[in-house]
């Protein structure tokens, strides 16, 4: 029996309980819109139990604003208007995420701390993004050229995304490859968008995609700009700096070269030569000697590093492949390395025009990158590129039903319950939004001490109504557990009634979620207990309450069908199932024939084996001959024997005609059907002949 639990909270509905109000004002909002508080009117106790945030706040000094007023107001950047899904989670438990609002829902739950739902979000993308990696494998396993992410997510979504996350401190989150895939469209929409160390890093990925080599070029000219404050490659430091190399390992190799001058100006490098300090001198010749300082050294050193890294930067752009029309403008641009250039140039001189480029090949290194890649995945097996499982796009939404836990204490308790000496604090909420019994209640009145009515219904009920109130706060505070029938009887009895007296209160505030799992722990734990709590053979008390055992009995004969086999076994080994029962099930079954096992012929035969001989004693006498007709002690005897025989054969013919269907009777079947005593023969034959005539009209027709 399954009960399906609400996915969104109705908050209007309890207001009546509410003790604090969030007013939200959202700053994603349009430029035009006026930023009005969006309100909230929440419980406390259900925030603080899960949200650290505010725990905190709801137990700081009362001399603050929040408590005078029982309100806070907070700004968030919330495009995708996610806190009322944060929210209802609180409640419920259920929060659905996709790509859309995956960083609104991890910066919102990170913010307020709730740990179970931060956990949540980061998987979601962990998985989609693992997903997407799998679905690309099997692009490039088919030799079709590796495009992006537009099939499973556009370049737009993504740019948001990755917008998001910055502006949320989760750009760390974002993975260079999930950019570098589709970065041919993301740079086109928003070049702006993309930092210096992301954009290296970018250049540098195995899976980036470019349109061609001129974007390619231009992504570089802008890493450089924003790295290296805009200069480009350098052609003049790198004799520079030989000469300065030259002039400490030959200090006084100028002394024989007056003709020779320096030509570098001293002011480009530091201070001029008479400013320089005795102290700051590497080395002090005579009048013609070139003299540097430490800083001069320093400078022009970190110039050369500086170019080198600029000129491998451009190694990565094929010059060759740039548009021609362009060729002229970049060998002019003094950033970009000349002789980069020209080698481009002379290689589209001495290319081979019948190359072609060979997609499959191109597709192959893919498959090594990614190949390569699920090594660094721990966790993760590509199960395409070992042959194996099928491909489909990766969902791009998830839902979570999370089975919150709250911890029954004192605070913001609002509600006092009086169960015959003892008094408990509870709170309303968690009470009104499990049973519509006390939502009702309390809606209708500002009762603060309630005292349970239903001492006498059932000897446990009292204890029995505290355990379903800890099932409310923690759904796996109680055990519910029937033991077996190994169990000493004191112990089965007690476990027992301690089930059934949580089953009574749950169907006395209508929790249907309770009821249920009452009703399926004995199903799964012990199912001859269960058929005989559903026929009132299981409690004497409960059999008394002709209303709660009616529900009961319902429920047990709509679930047992699809637990035939179970049903079977418990009833041949002679239980105490009353007959009525067993043939309201059997009722029960034929309205489920097609869709339960209690279809199958084999098993309502063996049941019938099972249960004939028990129910028709007076069937399976043999036909009196003339000397046993004379042992009745009176006709009258006689008579009625026979009468009751009768009437038991005509019974038996109408269980056997009502719940065997013939038309899919086998083979074996009828040869079982055969040595039963309780199978008329007229039956059977007619049966066998049918069955007979069926398979030859199939065989003349060719079906």
């Amino acid at each position: 029996m399954s009960v399906k639990k609400s996915t969104n909270f109705d908050f209007k509905a309890y207001e009546f309980c509410s003790d604090f109000s969030i007013f939200i004002i959202n700053e994603s909002s349009q430029e035009n819109e006026t930023l009005s508080p969006k309100e909230y009117k929440v419980h406390r106790y259900i925030l603080s139990q899960q949200s650290r945030y505010f725990k905190v706040l709801f137990e700081s000094s009362r001399d603050f604003t929040e408590h005078k007023t029982n309100s806070v107001t907070i700004r968030l950047k919330d495009p995708h208007d996610v806190f009322q899904s944060i929210l209802n989670y609180m409640y419920t438990g259920y929060i659905s995420i996709n790509h859309k609002t995956l960083i609104s829902i991890l910066t919102i739950a990170d913010r307020f701390d709730i740990e179970k739902l931060t956990k949540h979000a980061v998987e979601y993308f962990t998985d989609f993004l693992e997903s997407c990696l799998t679905y690309f494998v099997h692009i490039n396993k088919t030799a079709t050229p590796l495009d992006s992410l537009d099939l499973l997510i556009s370049p737009e979504e993504i740019l948001s995304i990755y917008i998001e996350s910055q502006e949320s401190e989760f750009e760390d989150i974002i993975p260079d490859w999930f950019l570098a895939i589709s970065f041919d469209k993301l740079w086109d929409l928003d070049p702006d968008a993309f930092n210096t160390s992301r954009l290296e890093r970018i250049l540098k990925s195995d899976y980036v995609q470019f349109k061609n080599e001129n974007q390619k070029l231009s992504v570089i000219k802008r890493i450089i700009e924003d790295r290296y404050d805009g200069e480009g490659y350098n052609t003049g430091v790198g004799s520079r700096w030989s000469k300065m190399v030259l002039a400490l390992v030959m200090p006084f190799a100028s002394e024989n070269s007056d003709e020779e001058e320096d030509d570098s100006n001293p002011e480009e490098f530091g201070e001029s030569e008479k400013q320089i300090s005795d102290a700051a001198t590497i080395i002090n010749k005579k009048k013609n000697e070139i003299v540097y300082t430490f800083e001069e050294l320093e400078k022009v050193s970190e110039k050369v590093q500086f170019n080198e890294k600029i000129y491998q930067l451009f190694q990565l752009v094929d010059f060759s492949s740039l548009e021609p029309n362009t060729w002229a403008d970049i060998l002019a641009d003094k950033m970009i390395p000349e002789r980069l250039v020209v080698q481009g140039l002379f290689r589209v001189l001495k290319e081979d025009n019948n190359k072609k480029p060979n997609i499959i090949q191109e597709n192959s290194k893919w498959l090594e990158v990614l190949e390569s890649y699920k090594h660094d995945m721990n966790e993760f097996e590509y199960v395409l590129l070992e042959g194996k499982g099928d491909v489909s796009s990766p969902s791009t939404t998830i839902e979570h039903f999370d089975q919150l836990k709250f911890e029954i204490e004192s605070s913001f308790s609002d509600i006092e319950i009086h169960i015959n000496d003892k008094s408990y604090d509870f709170h309303k909420i968690i009470l009104s939004k499990e049973s519509e019994y006390f939502r009702h209640l309390f809606s209708s009145s500002q009762i603060t001490q309630w005292t349970l009515p239903w001492n006498t219904l059932h000897p446990e009920v009292p204890i029995g109504f505290v355990s379903m109130i800890h099932l409310f706060y923690d759904p796996n505070s109680v055990a519910l557990s029937i033991k077996s029938d190994n169990d000493s009887p004191e112990k089965l009895q007690n476990s027992t009634k301690t089930v059934i007296s949580i089953l009574l209160s749950s169907m006395q505030i209508h929790n249907a979620e309770v009821t249920s799992r009452c009703l399926d722990s004995i199903q799964y734990q012990n199912f001859s207990k269960f058929l005989l709590l559903g026929c009132g053979k299981l409690d004497p008390d409960l059999s008394k309450l002709e209303e709660h055992q009616k529900q009961i009995r319902e429920i047990v004969v709509d679930i047992v069908p699809s637990s035939f086999m179970e049903f079977h076994d418990v009833v041949i080994r002679g239980n105490e199932i009353p007959k009525d029962f067993i043939i309201e099930i059997l009722d029960k079954c034929l309205e489920k024939r097609d869709a339960e096992e209690c279809d199958s012929n084999k098993i309502l035969i063996s049941l019938f084996k099972g249960i004939f001989d028990r129910w028709f004693p007076n069937a399976n006498s043999k036909d009196e001959t003339d000397e046993d007709i004379q042992g009745f002690d009176t006709g009258i005897e006689y008579v009625e024997k026979t009468k009751a025989k009768g009437k038991e054969l005509r019974e038996i013919r109408h269980l056997i005609t009502r719940y065997i269907d013939p038309k899919r009777l086998q083979c074996n079947d009828m040869e079982d059907l055969e040595r039963q005593w309780w199978m008329p023969k007229d039956l059977f034959h007619a049966w066998l002949i049918a069955l007979a005539s069926e398979k030859r009209r199939k065989e003349s027709t060719g079906i």
